[in-house]
């Protein structure tokens, strides 16, 4: 990997030069800059509160980065930098198994791409790729992203209605088409006539009589567009509006669905050519009617929750059918439990207080108990973070609470163990130099750590998404999932580090809640950092514990370390590089691989720096509030070890340490042929 900081061979030079790169962190503590890759600094970086501006700045410096590596000659590097560019958008988007899940950070992303790689990004959405990372809702998201930016009406039309709104609406107007499609072989084989002529709710009953029947098989197969088209009632008909270059070169501002059915009118011209629908006409009601009742046919066969929901026919909510995100958010009303107040006695206990006396709430309420406690935990939860389940877990008191987040939490628990073994096969699958057994065996081996000081608090996030929550939260998650017998351990640190093993005297785990409650029980102001290394490192010395038993020590924290570790004239080290002198000091040459994850809201890089450069070896870092990321920390984990110089305590010293470094961490997220297929078959069209 060539980087501006590493074209001399002279020692002096390249020392003086690692010097200038070493900088204060937030409270004075050494740490580096840059990681001397911008690509790796951009993906440490970005993050769901990235400003335009500073999404604007990190593209700039990636281009900037492949434009030097194009001087070194090195045509493949700075090609595969290029595609790092684009494949970095969607790894950050990325909502579904992979990636980071970012929205309006995302939507900043592809708009400064816009505005650089025109051609390409329309190519990418008006072929519908940004649902693969994303969903379709982000057409609404990204119209809403464009009109929060200061620019003028004119300008965001000259800037993003060719690359980035036309490409937009072909795309979601195109899947569209296809859903009717499909939707109306459907109505033909089940009321052997035309969807045209089926009624919304003959499609709902029916479509719920298959469920009914368990015959899942026969439903329709159709995608979300439907789900996330803008109505004319809808709030973003308005908001998401665009605008209309009228004959006479002013724009029109139009609603939404104004805009979207303009996409099937054409016009013809005096010699009887088929044109584009002029925008000085106005759109014929009957259009409009065709547009709102297909809406309803798609939706009635979505089986969509809040159209049941506004509709009263709680009765007929399926369950196994409402996405976990809508499981969490309408929890209270599925429920029929008043939002203040909860049931307490019967009969309030069993109708739910909300509304006591209506039939299809109280058989809302008792189908959604009757499915968490007996199916919940087989649901599918890629719309809820573990962070997210473990907030309200902790902050409730109600027991059908506690009954939606301890299936939610099972389900995810058991997701994500599936993922692993699926890893640990694909790894032993692709490696002749592990035994398979001991491959397995060595996988998993997570010790999380949280950081629970009060900067933790801190920030503009809402309350159950400061790092605080995702720190606790992630913890409590990966002691569920770390491989026997490192699982339902855990540590915290703040003014001292605490250790827990969250299982109880009969053998059984705590409960989520019981964990929540344990890893927060010491919370202060302090961040000891260094403390909790030497705690751990001296527990591992005195009990003898070998080196092929040390865990993957993974730490999520906002990175704000205490001032005892100020930098001074005489002193460059990182705070990692004095953790691997901690170890040392208590006789370990083989050093635990360390996971920094990176849980700060910001992006300011006179705030954020790095604990390690792009090539050190033992080092990964990560950030962010997805636990897909638990994939690279399995590939870094199984990466081998091999052997580093450093100084340590004025004498050069070997050591043992993992193979992976931030670079490589960071190559296997982007090397994940199936993941970026899609992006890369558009990419690889473009001479870039």
């Amino acid at each position: 990997m060539a980087t501006r900081q590493t074209l001399s061979d002279n020692k002096f030079v390249n020392a003086l030069i690692d010097a200038t790169n070493i900088g204060p962190g937030p409270k004075g503590h050494p740490e580096y800059k840059s990681t001397k890759c911008a690509r790796l600094d951009w993906f440490n970086r970005l993050n769901q509160n990235s400003t335009y501006e500073e999404v604007g700045t990190a593209i700039s410096e990636m281009i900037d980065e492949v434009n030097f590596l194009r001087t070194t000659g090195n045509d493949e590097e700075s090609q595969e930098a290029m595609y790092d560019i684009f494949r970095l958008w969607a790894f950050k988007r990325g909502c579904h198994k992979n990636g980071e899940g970012n929205k309006k950070m995302s939507y900043y992303y592809l708009l400064h791409l816009a505005q650089r790689f025109p051609d390409i990004v329309r190519t990418i959405l008006q072929n519908g790729i940004f649902a693969e990372y994303g969903v379709w809702k982000d057409v609404r998201q990204i119209l809403n992203t464009i009109h929060e930016l200061s620019y003028t009406n004119a300008q965001k039309y000259q800037m993003f209605h060719h690359s980035v709104v036309l490409p937009l609406r072909t795309s979601i107007m195109n899947e569209r088409i296809q859903d009717l499609q499909e939707l109306d072989k459907w109505t033909q084989r089940n009321f052997s006539k035309k969807l045209c002529d089926t009624s919304p709710e003959e499609i709902r009953q029916r479509i719920y009589d298959l469920y009914a029947q368990n015959e899942k098989s026969l439903l329709p197969i159709l995608s979300n567009a439907g789900k996330f088209t803008t109505t004319e009632k809808g709030a973003d008909n308005k908001n998401c509006y665009w605008f209309l270059k009228l004959n006479n070169g002013k724009l029109k501002k139009v609603s939404q669905v104004n805009f979207l059915v303009r996409y099937f009118l054409k016009s013809k011209d005096e010699q009887g050519n088929v044109t584009e629908y002029s925008p000085n006409f106005d759109i014929p009601w009957n259009v409009f009617k065709e547009y709102r009742q297909n809406n309803s046919r798609l939706r009635a066969a979505l089986s969509i929750l809040e159209s049941d929901m506004s509709t009263q026919r709680w009765d007929k909510i399926r369950m196994e059918s409402v996405p976990s995100r809508s499981k969490m958010l309408h929890l209270r009303a599925l429920l029929n439990e008043d939002l203040k107040d909860t049931p307490s006695e019967e009969p309030e206990i069993s109708t739910g207080n909300r509304f006591p006396s209506d039939k299809k709430r109280i058989l809302c309420r008792q189908n959604t108990r009757e499915y968490f406690r007996n199916q919940g935990m087989f649901m599918s939860t890629n719309g809820v973070l573990p962070h997210e389940i473990a907030y309200k877990a902790y902050n409730t008191q109600r027991i059908t609470d506690l009954e939606a987040c301890d299936a939610m939490w099972e389900a995810k628990v058991r997701e994500y163990k599936k993922r692993i073994q699926d890893i640990i096969e694909k790894q032993t699958e692709q490696s002749d130099e592990v035994d398979e057994l001991c491959k397995a065996f060595q996988s998993g081996r997570f010790l999380p750590v949280a950081d629970v000081s009060g900067s933790m608090t801190w920030g503009t996030n809402k309350e159950g998404n400061k790092p605080m929550d995702i720190a606790t939260g992630m913890t409590a998650f990966m002691s569920e999932i770390s491989a026997y017998p490192y699982n339902h351990l855990a540590m915290t640190f703040t003014d001292r580090p605490s250790i827990y093993h969250m299982v109880h005297k009969d053998g059984t785990p705590f409960s989520l809640k019981e964990k929540m409650i344990k890893i927060r029980s010491h919370v202060g102001y302090n961040t000891d950092f260094i403390k909790m290394n030497e705690t751990l490192a001296s527990l591992c010395h005195n009990k003898y514990v070998p080196k092929d038993q040390l865990p993957v020590v993974v730490i999520y924290s906002d990175e704000g370390w205490d001032t005892q570790m100020q930098m001074n004239s005489n002193d460059y080290k990182t705070i990692h590089e004095k953790i691997i002198e901690i170890w040392r000091a208590h006789g370990y040459n083989s050093i635990p691989l360390y996971v920094y994850w990176n849980l700060s809201n910001k992006t300011n890089k006179t705030k954020n720096g790095f604990q390690a450069t792009a090539d050190f070896p033992g080092v990964m870092m990560l950030q962010g509030s997805s636990p897909n990321l638990f994939n690279l920390i399995l590939y870094g984990e199984n990466s081998g070890t091999e052997e580093k110089e450093m100084i340590v305590d004025g004498k050069k010293t070997t050591i043992e340490v993992n193979k992976i470094t931030p670079y490589q961490t960071f190559r296997n997220a982007m090397d994940q042929q199936e993941f970026f297929a899609p992006l890369m078959n558009i990419l690889e069209k473009y001479n870039l």
